[in-house]
């Protein structure tokens, strides 16, 4: 790698001034490494949406640099992302673009995985062989609005913030909802009725005159575009005007880009900060509702 930022090094020095870039920087395989290093290896990658595959076992491959990964749907609610490499000898496991699965099988010497990556068959192994330090290897993924994110390298940046987000309601306020919600304000859920499982929510808490403040939006993915989350809104707008309010006020962030189109579509009025967490920015939103 100190090879290859030498050889850029010096082509940046000898690059002339109101000249277009030399030809190494489009065709140079060292110029290539550092690029996948410093770049693909090292952030999210934005590798397709959920809805190319909706079925348990439906998968796909994407490629970054010369790494092959399968991304694949566990079930309802995961989806998980794995270097195409079996842990046997190397050999790719999927060699189809995209499919259905019930379980991996490579084609080589028929090594078995589930969707969850663990080894389930391995042939003529010795008998102290313990397949479950033969998982498939998982590569960094993350789904977030429906959109998959995968990242060969560390960068935590995005996750980090999503898992802040959720340690932060617990500890807040979801942890007890009645004590933080149910004296001055409001809780509402949304259930599946076939489960009786929450599937939605959305909470008011007083603040102060006619005042207030919306939090924990949430609709399970499976059951968004619905409409929950605007029955939701619709309940609490309810609610407030009962209790002789009319101004409801919330705060979110340029990462939750569907909250932010649902709530600028239902009547919100974008109030800009100059405040931002983890990096990203944050928005005041408030609206004023009418009988």
């Amino acid at each position: 790698m100190k090879k290859n930022n030498s050889f850029l090094l010096d082509l940046i020095k000898s690059q002339k001034d109101n000249f277009s870039l030399d030809q190494s920087f489009y065709t140079s395989k060292n110029i290539f490494e550092i690029d996948l290093k410093t770049f693909f290896f090292n952030q999210w990658v934005f590798v397709g949406h959920i809805s190319r595959i909706k079925n348990k076992g439906d998968y796909f491959l994407f490629k970054i640099g010369n790494e092959s990964i399968i991304l694949i749907r566990e079930n309802e609610d995961k989806i998980n992302a794995f270097y195409n490499v079996c842990r046997h000898r190397g050999s790719h496991i999927c060699l189809e673009e995209e499919g259905r699965v019930r379980k991996f099988i490579c084609p080589y010497h028929a090594w078995n995985y589930d969707l969850s990556g663990k080894l389930l068959k391995a042939r003529m192994m010795e008998n102290n062989f313990k397949p479950e330090n033969w998982s498939l290897k998982k590569c960094n993924s993350m789904v977030f609005e429906g959109l998959i994110d995968t990242a060969k390298g560390h960068n935590q940046i995005v996750k980090d913030a999503i898992q802040n987000y959720l340690d932060r309601s617990l500890n807040e306020d979801l942890g007890d909802i009645e004590n933080n919600y149910m004296n001055d304000g409001i809780f509402f859920v949304a259930l599946d009725m076939g489960t009786n499982r929450v599937v939605g929510s959305l909470g008011a808490q007083y603040v102060d005159g006619s005042e207030y403040r919306l939090k924990r939006l949430s609709v399970k993915i499976g059951h968004r575009g619905k409409g929950i989350a605007k029955n939701l809104l619709k309940n609490i707008e309810n609610w407030v005007l009962e209790n002789k309010g009319n101004r409801l006020i919330l705060g979110t962030s340029e990462i939750q880009r569907n909250a932010f189109k649902f709530w600028t579509s239902n009547g919100f009025d974008v109030e800009k900060t100059n405040l931002s967490e983890n990096g990203f920015k944050l928005y005041s939103l408030k609206k004023i509702i009418k009988p």
